[in-house]
């Protein structure tokens, strides 16, 4: 194995291996920019000469130590310690822009949607496209990163884009499934003035957000369809997944109030500013759905 020297104020050092350098670069003992000499070589160079890259990946390890440093930090915070940082986790990094450029892509998908066929098939796209964003926070955050994800790839559009979607959409159904049943037998409607018919659809839709969660975390549709595993993860994180619940019917509340406001204002200000903070909401709601299982992973033990 090579052995290499270092020249530094008028001393010689070494020799060290080449790991040895490279760990010494990363701590911060040397720089690119020491001079280093080994056998073969005519004259001392510097050592990004000589080991090309070395401070990009002194860097990057150093990056990846703080953050994982910063992850196991924020796991040992908490759950109700993380939740106010939530609320402003999507203007983080990139966050701003990618709050513009999703609201004005959402706003164009909608406007498309009142044409029939290909404008159906364009806003459906926009919107499976912006369900696999969604399940990106939840498992990023789950993974304990504290910046959205940068929007997904569609290099394959099924697996991109059409599946994520699917996968929201038949948790959905799956959760509602006997509040539909039940209307189809009664001829009710789904969210009429039925007592048992109600039941059975607030039942439906209080589950959803954590067969969600589930399918997010494991990208895996059946994942969220096992009820079991979801009823049994409900009660294990009860009173977060509650405080989850809570925060997102009073987001919905506020999102209402807000679409009454802006009602006063010019269609072409009031409606992508709505899209926006929609946008914002639904953001918001993944991101929380993350903490859940990025602070109670031990609680939920998914993956044990």
């Amino acid at each position: 194995m090579a052995s290499f020297y270092i020249a530094r104020e008028g001393e010689t050092l070494g020799p060290y291996t080449e790991d040895q350098v490279r760990e010494l670069v990363r701590n911060g003992h040397l720089s690119g920019g020491d001079l280093t000499w080994q056998d073969g070589m005519k004259d001392w160079e510097s050592l990004r000469t000589v080991l090309p890259g070395v401070e990009a990946e002194a860097g990057a390890m150093n990056r990846s130590a703080k953050e994982s440093a910063r992850t196991e930090e924020d796991s040992e915070k908490g759950f109700f310690s993380l939740v106010p940082g939530s609320f402003v986790y999507p203007f983080r990094g990139s966050g701003v822009i990618m709050l513009i450029l999703g609201a004005g892509a959402m706003t164009m998908g909608n406007v498309a949607g009142v044409v029939p066929i290909v404008g159906w098939i364009v806003s459906l796209l926009i919107t499976a496209y912006f369900t696999a964003f969604l399940f990106d926070v939840i498992r990023g955050t789950a993974m304990g990163d504290r910046e959205m994800p940068h929007f997904p790839g569609a290099e394959s559009i099924w697996d991109d884009v059409i599946l994520p979607f699917f996968r929201f959409l038949f948790a959905f159904l799956f959760y509602l499934l006997p509040a539909i049943a039940y209307t189809v037998y009664t001829g009710e409607e789904l969210f009429g003035d039925d007592e048992l018919g109600l039941l059975l659809v607030f039942a439906g839709l209080f589950f959803v957000p954590m067969a969600i969660l589930r399918i997010g975390v494991f990208n895996n549709v059946f994942d969220g369809l096992n009820p079991v595993a979801v009823v049994t993860s409900v009660f294990k994180v009860f009173i977060p997944y509650l405080i989850v619940l809570a925060l997102i019917a009073l987001l919905h509340v506020i999102l209402e109030f807000g679409a009454e406001v802006a009602g006063a204002l010019p269609a072409l200000v009031s409606y992508p500013l709505l899209v926006g903070i929609g946008f914002y909401v639904m953001i918001l709601q993944a991101r929380l759905l993350g903490l859940i299982y990025f602070t109670k992973k031990s609680a939920l033990g998914w993956l044990e």
